[in-house]
């Protein structure tokens, strides 16, 4: 368990999972999607090959649109831009009484 969470550790990054998610497929890619660093790595090779495969279908659909593809390099904001501007609807703020509210339509 400590060595998994050592291997964990390299690859968290402070502004959140969502770039500790990207770290981990980026390192995979550099290793040439290999199953074994997943194994040493204590990474899901099934969970990355499904995120493989969205990343294929969001590339052909780009491609079919004639979308320029431009990696963000080490700007990560703009992805965290990018994740924000996807899932606003789903942005909610704490109501003291009830919980939290989301802030497109106040739900609970």
């Amino acid at each position: 368990a400590e060595q998994a969470d050592q291997c964990k550790a390299r690859f968290h990054q402070v502004e959140g999972d969502h770039l500790t998610l990207l770290a981990v497929y980026n390192a995979w890619k550099q290793n040439k999607f290999s199953n074994l660093w997943c194994y040493e790595n204590f990474v899901q090779q099934r969970s990355l090959k499904r995120a493989q495969d969205i990343r294929k279908q969001i590339l052909g659909i780009m491609n079919r649109h004639k979308l320029d593809i431009l990696s963000c390099g080490r700007q990560t904001g703009l992805v965290q831009k990018a994740i924000c501007s996807g899932f606003f609807r789903n942005a909610a703020k704490r109501d003291p009484k009830e919980g939290y509210r989301t802030l497109v339509d106040t739900q609970v």
